[in-house]
């Protein structure tokens, strides 16, 4: 659990020690509105874990499986409208939400990271799977082992290009999952 809380949240303290508060500020509201589109995705998965859980029967694979897709096409026919509709207003919306600096600013890393959204998308039900398998402890791994190499990046990139380097290396870590 604590590897999981660090890690989608590594670059924001990252961000703010080597290039600026401010620059945090840019970031955290594309963040921010960025992971409204993750709403949906996130109720869902919350539902298909018991329902996977209802299906770990070898019988009902085939049940299982079936589910599985469903969920992908639901989860994506879902994310692909929301996302377009966030893109195509994200510059006057951040504008007139958190003003003209912000907005001008903000707009580059929120299409980074909603373009990273559409990966992190796509992982919602494999872990929703894992989760109900019992196989916590292989994510709780993997976190473990994303943690440094993940800090390294976003220390480099948030050093050399700010608050857009933070959002090019939030999708590296969130595509890994």
């Amino acid at each position: 659990s604590i590897a999981a809380v660090l890690l989608p949240h590594m670059e924001k303290v990252i961000l703010a020690v080597t290039v600026s508060v401010q620059s945090l500020a840019f970031y955290a509201v594309a963040a921010n509105l960025a992971g409204l589109l993750t709403i949906v995705s996130s109720a869902m998965s919350q539902s298909l874990i018991p329902a996977f859980v209802r299906l770990q029967r070898d019988e009902l694979l085939p049940e299982r499986e079936v589910m599985f897709r469903r969920a992908t096409k639901i989860a994506l026919l879902t994310f692909l409208p929301m996302m377009a509709t966030l893109l195509s207003v994200a510059g006057p919306l951040l504008r007139l939400w958190a003003g003209e600096e912000i907005g001008s600013r903000g707009v580059a890393p929120l299409y980074v990271i909603v373009a990273g959204l559409l990966f992190n998308l796509m992982a919602f039900v494999p872990l929703a799977s894992l989760m109900a398998e019992g196989k916590t402890h292989l994510l709780a791994k993997l976190y473990w082992i994303e943690l440094v190499p993940y800090s390294i990046m976003v220390w480099y990139l948030s050093s050399h290009y700010a608050e857009l380097g933070a959002a090019v290396a939030w999708p590296v870590i969130v595509t890994g999952k």
